[in-house]
């Protein structure tokens, strides 16, 4: 979390953006700072506008870094920022040279917060952090005594994400993550400023001793069930309203993909497509909800988050492409 996240997206900063405490009295023009004046305008707003893509399971949007990046930008914000739509947002702003070098820590971070990684990722992760390593020292650092302060300690660490991962096993699964949220939670308990760690100990005493009660009898802990109105689909799928209330007449180009669709399934025949129920929403087996256009678009602001996003994937594998596109 701290490395990564934290860490390195404040060196990365401090370069592109030419802070001025960054420089030690080091004088000349840095030609990969360019988030500045105007560019760096132009880009915050960029960075804020996206938010509305970001479906609502995704938490906290990243905000104008203009603004806030210096005072309250959240660790979750920089990665979905710096880690997600950095490769977009930096690409025709950043010089080509140092653009591709971003690129390969982004790549190798990215698997790493994988929950499982395969060798042949590890392997490919491993070898982008190394290069991204020599590549720094080679492009930004030029072994200039007076940019020694640029390797920083979080540069280094990066050699070490491979072996570790080999050793305790993928670093989102020991994360600093965790750790965050239980003080959060803990925080939140509190109602005692008078006598505060008194309170916290109380507190956490009354946490440990209803999860062994649970841990003891999973059957007591309470399950919330199937919201009123909702369809069951199996396997994970739930239906949710807002729900038509009479049959939605179909278009004819509605008509013609859902006939498409259905062709390819058992008796086809049987099923009839003269008109449907159109539903709001769906809860996928991960929990999260999707919203379809039917609805999301009616009553939703123009600022408002969108949770009709779709994942596609190709038959080239993840790594192909990798290779492909950094060759």
């Amino acid at each position: 979390m701290h490395q990564p996240v934290i860490n390195l997206t404040a060196l990365m900063f401090d370069l592109w953006c030419d802070h001025a405490d960054f420089r030690k009295g080091i004088r000349g023009v840095w030609e990969w700072a360019v988030l500045k004046g105007d560019v760096w305008i132009a880009h915050g707003k960029a960075v804020a506008d996206a938010a509305r893509w970001f479906p609502r399971s995704f938490d906290r949007t990243p905000r104008n870094p203009v603004e806030k990046l210096s005072s309250g930008y959240k660790a979750w914000e920089l990665l979905l920022y710096f880690y997600g739509l950095g490769p977009g947002l930096f690409y025709g702003v950043l010089p080509e040279k140092y653009f591709r070098h971003y690129c390969k820590l982004v790549v190798g971070i990215r698997i790493f917060y994988q929950r499982a990684i395969s060798s042949k990722q590890l392997r490919l992760a491993h070898r982008f952090l190394l290069e991204w390593v020599v590549e720094f020292e080679d492009i930004y650092y030029k072994q200039k005594t007076e940019r020694l302060h640029f390797v920083r300690q979080c540069v280094h660490s990066l050699v070490h994400l491979g072996p570790e991962t080999v050793r305790i096993g993928p670093p989102s699964l020991s994360a600093q993550w965790t750790m965050e949220r239980v003080i959060g939670v803990f925080g939140s308990l509190l109602r005692q400023p008078s006598n505060l760690f008194s309170n916290l100990r109380e507190q956490a005493k009354k946490v440990a001793e209803i999860n062994a009660v649970v841990a003891m009898w999973p059957e007591i802990e309470f399950e919330t069930g199937e919201p009123h109105g909702s369809l069951n689909l199996g396997q994970g799928y739930i239906l949710l309203g807002p729900k038509d209330t009479k049959p939605y007449l179909l278009l004819p180009s509605e008509k013609t993909a859902i006939t498409n669709f259905y062709a390819d399934l058992p008796h086809p025949e049987h099923i009839q497509i003269q008109s449907v129920s159109r539903w709001g929403r769906l809860q996928i087996p991960t929990g999260q909800v999707a919203r379809s256009r039917w609805k999301e678009v009616d009553l939703s602001s123009k600022s408002a988050r969108t949770d009709r996003n779709v994942k596609v994937r190709d038959l080239i594998s993840t790594t192909q492409d990798i290779d492909i596109l950094m060759t």
